[in-house]
């Protein structure tokens, strides 16, 4: 079947009168199309269809079309299609031409003569979205947001993007940040653009992101590299401020391995191994990592190198042994691809010392002396050279020997001396050289020390340690191997003339110091030493004293008990460990000195001036080491008493009035009684406010005691001189010394009871 169209056309025209806006006017003309159609169809047709048959049709369509046609209105011009009002006159200023021939106030301006500003802002004509600002004849806008941009018609403010955070890979950089605040209100956003710039390169990646997403994944990056990424928001030709911000991506494995590795060998048993880092690292290389073909049937060995060497030695190589290498580099990204492995031998080299070396005294003058080869022969050993020497000046022996390879290694070395240190030194050779010497020491037979060793220093280091060091005695003094030292230690009596309570420590031979310890802090010591071998023990040194250091006893008189006899017999060593304790405290807190509680020896309490006393005597020593002087501690001591302190013993808070030092002479600290039944301290050693208030005290008793004796002695007078005669009857004279003395009247000696004393008194004092 086929169809065919065919269009006749026919156009009647017909025009329509003109119109005229306000400055434009247009001519519209009617067109009136008719079209004609013609459609012919071929089908099948007859019996079986075995004709065809052309059939058509035809069809009119009419179609009216308008064409318009435009200038400008008169008065207007230039021509279509801007048509502007013209004036012929100029307008003034501020003024426009608003119509043919008609000046107008422009836009933002108003008055007779238009020269009064219209303030928009005020007006609220601005369609400003946040800030106005008016000026003469017009106004802006602007935004509060100092990063804002205005938009392309001048009203609307566009912001950017915000908290922009980035999550980095080695080659991705994934943003996610924070659509502007009003990005709706700001007109159709469309999406925003990406670009991100190596950073000091000029090379950018560009990524867009259509519609109001909220992060994007940007791809193709170099690891390990610092990028600068832009985010800008877009309102279809309107471009937001951009905000930026710096990222770096991580670090990936290298993408080769280390170039230009080499092994070269430097010995029979070290190889040199160097190369340069690999050229794409991508990142910073933590390390290498070496894989090692020793080629003797071992497993390859891998080890790691730091990053900062570019070179690496392999020791403990054997003699011209083939071994070979492989290297990678590794960041925190991945390790990356093994270098192909390269080989090379190692030289030959010397031998090591030989083993073993025995040496059998078959007499006093010969021995038999073996050894084995090397552990390390590296190569083949030619020969063995041993030698032996006396190491006395006062024997000059020395003998050389050459082994040849095939001998047996064996020697037998004779005219020797007993008590003699001798040295035999062997040494292995290869084709290169000689090898390391093996020595070793010997007697033909040992016997006592001659000496005993030197003592160098002795001293109380602590007041119950005395640290003692000696000097190493020499081969020919110990005329054996030393076995080990026997310190002998004694409490002194007359300058070690007597000793008591003797010690013995037995050391090592290697050691040349030892300290006694738990010694008594105020006894002197004396110490001796000896070396011992095989055969038994040498000389013992003569005795050495060692002196205690100087000591300072002390006496602190504390008040506040009730009773002193009860107070010092109950609980007494729990209460004077209380006051070493303290004494210590303070001590270590002020005199900035090593001690501790050996300091503090000999402590008791001073037997109390009578039982209902409320004073205290704590007794005790402090004593000086080497490095603390204990003059030092009793000042220290002093400095603490002045500020009065009080403590607390047993459950009661005692006073710390004074504190006193003495020598020898006990006396001169004791607590005393006065005749009127007061306490009164010798020998206190006190600071001024002490004396002060005891002075103080003490002239309030003074002074009452003196208005009572004048009381007193008042009415006694009064009553002597009345009962004068009386009393010369009762009692008699006593005449001392010559017949003057008997017979002055002035002296008498009255008599009174047993129990009470004899009191001297003269005529003035009585009257």
């Amino acid at each position: 079947m086929a169809q065919i169209a065919f269009l006749l056309f026919l156009v009647f025209a017909t025009t329509v009168p003109e119109s005229c806006s306000a400055c434009l006017q247009t001519t519209t003309s009617v067109a009136n199309v008719s079209m004609v159609s013609f459609y012919t169809n071929t089908t099948c047709c007859g019996f079986l269809c075995w004709f065809t048959c052309d059939a058509g049709e035809s069809h009119i369509i009419y179609v009216s079309q308008y064409i318009m046609s435009y200038k400008c209105c008169p008065g207007y011009g230039p021509g279509y299609p801007t048509c502007n009002p013209i004036c012929n006159d100029t307008c003034d200023e501020n003024m426009v031409c608003s119509a043919p021939d008609t000046c107008t106030c422009g836009p933002g301006w108003t008055g007779e003569d238009c020269d009064i500003d219209i303030n928009e802002c005020e007006e609220q004509q601005d369609n400003c979205e946040d800030r106005c600002i008016n000026i003469d004849g017009l106004f802006l806008c602007s935004c509060f947001d100092k990063n804002d941009i205005i938009s392309r018609d001048g009203l609307r403010c566009l912001s950017s993007v915000t908290n922009i955070t980035v999550i980095p890979g080695s080659r991705s950089l994934t943003l996610s940040w924070i659509l502007p605040f009003d990005y709706e209100d700001d007109g159709n956003f469309t999406g925003l653009s990406i670009i991100c710039n190596k950073k000091e390169e000029q090379y950018s990646i560009e990524s867009a992101i259509i519609g109001p997403k909220t992060n994007g994944t940007v791809h193709s990056f170099t690891p390990f590299t610092n990028y600068t990424c832009c985010i800008t928001p877009e309102w279809g030709l309107d471009i937001g401020p951009t905000n930026c911000t710096d990222s770096m991506t991580m670090q990936d494995a290298p993408d080769d391995s280390p170039h230009n590795v080499s092994l070269i060998s430097l010995s029979s048993s070290e190889m040199l191994l160097q190369w340069t880092p690999p050229l794409i690292k991508n990142g910073i290389i933590d390390y290498y990592t070496l894989h090692i073909d020793y080629t003797n049937g071992s497993e390859v060995s891998a080890t790691t190198i730091n990053s900062h060497y570019n070179q690496y030695i392999l020791q403990w190589l054997s003699p011209y042994q083939s071994v070979g290498v492989s290297l990678s580099a590794t960041t925190r990204g991945g390790e990356g691809p093994y270098s192909s492995y390269i080989y090379n031998r190692t030289n030959e080299g010397v031998p090591g010392p030989v083993q073993n070396i025995n040496v059998q005294v078959l007499l006093n003058t010969t021995v038999k002396i073996t050894w084995n080869e090397p552990l390390l022969p590296n190569g083949i050993i030619t020969d063995y050279d041993l030698q032996v020497s006396s190491l006395t000046s006062d024997s000059r022996f020395a003998t050389n020997k050459r082994i040849l390879l095939g001998d047996p290694l064996l020697a037998y070395i004779t005219d020797l001396e007993p008590y003699v240190p001798y040295s035999v030194n062997i040494t292995a050779k290869t084709s290169v050289g000689k090898g390391a010497t093996a020595t070793k020491i010997f007697y033909t037979e040992e016997t006592t020390p001659s000496v005993s060793p030197q003592i160098v220093s002795a001293y109380k280091d602590t007041p119950v340690s005395i640290h003692i060091s000696w000097l190493e005695l020499s081969l020919k003094e110990s005329r054996g191997f030393v076995t080990n030292y026997t310190i002998m230690i004694s409490i002194s009596i007359d300058y070690c003339n007597i000793t008591v309570s003797e010690q013995k420590a037995m050391v090592a031979k290697e050691r040349i110091s030892y300290t006694f310890s738990q010694l008594e802090p105020s006894k002197n010591y004396c110490i001796s030493i000896s070396a011992s071998t095989v055969a038994g023990e040498g000389k013992v040194s003569p005795l050495l004293l060692v002196n205690v250091y100087e000591h300072s006893k002390v006496v602190l008189y504390l008040k506040g008990v009730a009773n002193c006899s009860e107070w010092t017999q109950s609980n007494t060593q729990t209460k004077l460990s209380k006051l070493d304790e303290t004494l210590l405290h303070y001590l270590l807190l002020h005199c900035n000195c090593p001690i501790d509680q050996n300091y503090i020896f000999d402590s008791h309490f001073e037997l109390c001036s009578n039982d209902n006393s409320t004073l205290i005597g704590y007794r005790t020593a402090l004593i000086g080491t080497v490095s603390v002087n204990s003059t030092e501690l009793v000042e220290t001591v002093k400095k603490w008493v002045a500020t009065n302190p009080k403590i607390v013993v047993d459950g009661l808070q005692l006073e710390i009035l004074s504190v006193c030092r003495f020598y020898t002479d006990e006396s001169q600290c004791q607590l005393h009684e006065t005749p009127t039944g007061y306490p009164t301290l010798l020998g206190v050693d006190s600071n001024t406010s002490q004396y002060t208030a005891i002075g103080v005290t003490a002239g309030l008793l003074v002074l009452g005691m003196l208005v009572f004796t004048i009381i007193t002695v008042t009415l006694v007078c009064f009553w002597m001189r009345r009962k004068t005669r009386r009393l010369k009857r009762k009692y008699h004279h006593v005449r001392e010394g010559n017949d003057e003395e008997n017979d002055d009247p002035n002296y008498i000696k009255l008599r009174r009871p047993k129990k009470h004393r004899n009191l001297n008194l003269t005529k003035e004092t009585a009257i």
